[in-house]
């Protein structure tokens, strides 16, 4: 979680016309940037990985989409460590990595977590929707965060399979896959209804 979202979260926290206990940050770019990084003050986080490829939720290991190269290349802004980047180089792969993504969605628990991406190819106004963010990897993670999840009596994601424009909100990790490619803009309404309904629990 960045320095500037802590901040505000320190404010929220104080403010009396604001509930502090049911404060969400929205993780909308790369990285599993809010995986346990406020002291577990935060009641919700939301991934809308709309602009991601490689280090979102999806899985580093999953041949598809972004790649590892890409995102370490000279002519990125990188926001990861610097450890992270070898395993970008010549003659290395993600396959070294000590974790996963899903391991890092498995830290939120018992936190509820919405994840989301578009499609790779529907409506032709959109096309070509959006390869490399990989939204089946995004659902591989959720499936395999899990079970960590329903060790705190949480029910975790359900499903196993994957299929085009998925959807489900019943468990504390949230999936959806809307039809519209490289945009967050879908999935706001979906996330307002899951946190709406989690945070009324």
């Amino acid at each position: 979680m960045g320095v500037g979202r802590q901040r505000i979260l320190d404010y929220l926290q104080t403010d009396p016309d604001v509930d502090g206990a049911k404060v969400g940050v929205t993780g909308h770019s790369r990285g599993a940037s809010c995986a346990g990084g406020d002291g577990g003050r935060r009641a919700i986080c939301d991934w809308v990985h709309f602009v991601v490829g490689r280090s979102g939720a999806d899985l580093y290991r999953r041949n598809y989409g972004e790649t590892m190269g890409n995102i370490c290349g000279v002519e990125e802004f990188h926001w990861f460590a610097g450890s992270f980047m070898r395993y970008g180089a010549v003659g290395h792969s993600a396959n070294e990595m000590p974790v996963d993504s899903h391991e890092f969605i498995a830290l939120l628990a018992p936190r509820p977590v919405f994840i989301g991406g578009g499609a790779l190819l529907t409506d032709p106004q959109y096309a070509p929707g959006d390869a490399w963010q990989d939204a089946e990897g995004m659902f591989k993670a959720a499936v395999a965060a899990s079970p960590h999840g329903n060790c705190w009596d949480k029910r975790g994601w359900g499903r196993r399979r994957f299929a085009d424009g998925d959807a489900d909100d019943s468990g504390r990790i949230a999936f959806r896959q809307h039809q519209y490619g490289h945009t967050q803009a879908p999935n706001w309404p979906a996330f307002m209804e899951f946190a709406e309904k989690q945070l009324g629990k």
